[in-house]
């Protein structure tokens, strides 16, 4: 069966975390562009066109915080799932009332994780047809 290129761009300063979310995205069949900071992330907006953005909350410089503020002023809808180890909820709720589509604590189970992108990509290209690795491993 044909699927979509579906791509997600993930911003993530802790390497060993964003080596993990590379090989598993990739694994089932993501398109998966990985940053290390905000300021990149930024500037990788608009060539990667991503269906989904994952955003480290507290990165140096440039935070999670920051690049969605800056997608939504910019008229940006594109989903972003934002990723804490932070305990405070106030920190969860200002990142939804900033427009993410949902938080998710450190640490996190892959699948865990891999629901919440779908879940926020569906929302945003209902009419993508996900890869079947990524279709199975989320149930969508």
């Amino acid at each position: 069966m044909e699927h979509d290129d579906v791509r997600v761009l993930v911003a993530e300063d802790d390497e060993d975390i964003r080596v993990l979310i590379e090989r598993v995205f990739s694994h089932v069949g993501l398109q998966v562009t990985v940053v290390g900071d905000g300021a990149d992330a930024l500037g990788a907006l608009e060539a990667v066109a991503p269906h989904c953005v994952v955003l480290d909350l507290r990165m140096p410089d440039v935070d999670g915080m920051a690049v969605l503020g800056t997608m939504r002023r910019n008229g940006s809808s594109v989903p972003a799932v934002m990723l804490t180890a932070s305990v405070e909820v106030e920190i969860e709720v200002d990142a939804l009332e900033l427009g993410a589509f949902a938080v998710v604590r450190k640490p996190f189970t892959t699948r865990a994780l891999l629901t919440v992108v779908a879940r926020a990509i569906r929302s945003f290209a209902p009419e993508l047809a996900f890869p079947e690795p990524f279709a199975v491993a989320t149930g969508l």
